[in-house]
C-alpha cells in the first residue's frame, strides 16, 4: 500500500481506468487535464480506519482508484496551479473520503467525512456520522485557492439531509481540507513541495468509510495549468475530440464571469447561457473561429436570478457544456 499524499487515491482497482492526459496551449500557458468516467462503485466496506494521523482513512483496499498519467508534463513546464473536479453519486456525503497521491509518493487528502470530528477517530471507530446530504453525480471543484474556497468539510451543512450539495446550495467550489480541525491545505501548498513538477502517474481514490449507504463515482478530471518556460509564442490547442470548451471564471459567480473555447478546425460555433430549465437566456458569442485559436468571452448575468446554468458550445458537428453558477 501506497502512503496517501498527492492528488490521488491509493487503491488501483481492476486494471485500472487510466489513460494518457492530454495539453493544450495558449498564451505562453499550458492546461494539461485528464477527464475520466470511471463509472464504478465506491466500496460500502464500513470503518476502515486512519493512517497518517487525522489527515488519512483508510487503506487501499477500502477505495475505489484510478490513474492519470501526465508523463506528457514536459521539465519545462512549470506548474502554477491545478484542480480537482469529483464527481460523485451517494446518499451520505459524510461516508466519503477523497485522497490524491503525487508521483513521488506524497498525499493530499481532498476533504475526510465531512461534518465528522476525525479527531477522535482511531483504528478501530469513530464517533459520529457526519452529515447526511446526497451528493447527485454534479461534478464538485476542488482547486488552487489558497484556502480562500468553501470547507469541504462544511458540506451540506446548510441544507436538508435529503438534499443534493451543489445543486440545491449553490456551493460547488471548495478548497481542500483532510479533516474538521480548521487545518485547510490547498494545491498551492500541496504543489509548491512537489519534487517531480507533475510529471508521472498519479493515483486519485474515493472511499466510503461507514456501512449502510452505497455510492458510485461517476466523473474525474485533474487538472493543472502552467507556464512553459521556454515558449516565446503560443502553441496549437491539442484536442483529442477537435474542441475544448474551459471552465468558467470565477465559478460561482456574480455579476460575470470568463469562459475560453477553442475548435481543432475552423467552422462556425455558437456560444450560449441556459437555465435550468433548457432556456437560453443570453447570447455568448456567433461566427466562424479559426482553427486553434483561443476565444475568450465575458458571461454578464445582470438581471438573472442566483441559480445553477449551463453554457453550452454547439459546432458543426459537437455540442458541449460546462455548468456554472450565479450566487447573489
Amino acid at each position: 500500500m501506497k502512503t496517501m499524499l498527492r492528488l490521488t487515491f491509493i487503491m488501483v482497482i481492476a486494471g485500472a481506468f487510466g489513460a494518457s492526459a492530454f495539453a493544450q496551449s495558449f498564451g505562453g500557458g499550458v492546461l494539461v487535464e485528464d477527464p475520466q468516467t470511471p463509472g464504478v462503485a465506491i466500496p460500502d466496506a464500513g470503518y476502515i480506519g486512519t493512517e497518517d494521523g487525522n489527515n488519512g482513512t483508510g487503506t487501499d483496499a477500502g477505495m475505489a482508484c484510478v490513474d492519470s498519467d501526465f508523463s506528457v508534463i514536459n521539465p519545462a513546464v512549470e506548474i502554477t496551479d491545478a484542480e480537482i473536479l469529483v464527481g460523485i453519486t451517494h446518499t451520505w456525503v459524510g461516508d466519503v473520503v477523497v485522497k490524491i497521491e503525487a508521483p513521488d509518493g506524497r498525499v493530499l487528502t481532498v476533504f475526510n467525512r465531512p461534518g465528522v470530528d476525525n479527531s477522535a477517530c482511531d483504528d478501530t471507530s469513530c464517533a459520529g456520522f457526519g452529515d447526511s446530504s446526497n451528493m447527485d453525480g454534479t461534478s464538485l471543484e476542488f482547486w488552487d485557492n489558497g484556502g480562500a474556497g468553501n470547507d469541504p468539510e462544511l458540506m451540506g451543512s446548510t441544507i436538508d439531509g435529503d438534499m443534493n450539495i451543489c445543486t440545491d446550495d449553490a456551493e460547488c467550489q471548495f478548497s481542500t481540507n483532510p479533516d474538521n480541525t480548521g487545518d485547510v491545505v490547498d494545491f498551492n501548498a500541496f504543489l509548491g513541495t512537489r519534487t517531480d513538477d507533475g510529471d508521472g502517474i498519479w493515483h486519485i481514490c474515493v472511499g466510503d468509510a461507514a456501512a449502510g449507504d452505497p455510492g458510485t463515482w461517476d466523473t474525474v478530471n485533474l487538472r493543472f495549468i502552467g507556464v512553459d518556460v521556454t515558449a516565446s509564442e503560443p502553441g496549437p490547442y491539442q484536442m483529442p475530440n477537435g474542441y475544448l470548451l474551459e471552465s468558467a471564471y470565477p465559478n460561482p459567480f456574480n455579476p460575470s464571469a470568463t469562459i475560453g473555447f477553442a475548435v481543432a478546425d475552423a467552422q462556425d460555433v455558437d456560444l450560449g447561457l441556459y437555465d435550468a430549465l433548457g432556456r437560453r437566456v443570453r447570447d455568448l458569442y456567433a461566427g466562424t473561429v479559426g482553427a486553434n485559436a483561443r476565444t475568450e468571452v465575458t458571461i454578464n448575468a445582470d438581471g438573472l436570478p442566483s441559480g445553477l446554468y449551463l453554457v453550452r458550445l454547439n459546432g458543426e458537428s459537437f455540442s458541449t457544456t460546462r455548468q456554472v453558477t450565479l450566487l447573489k
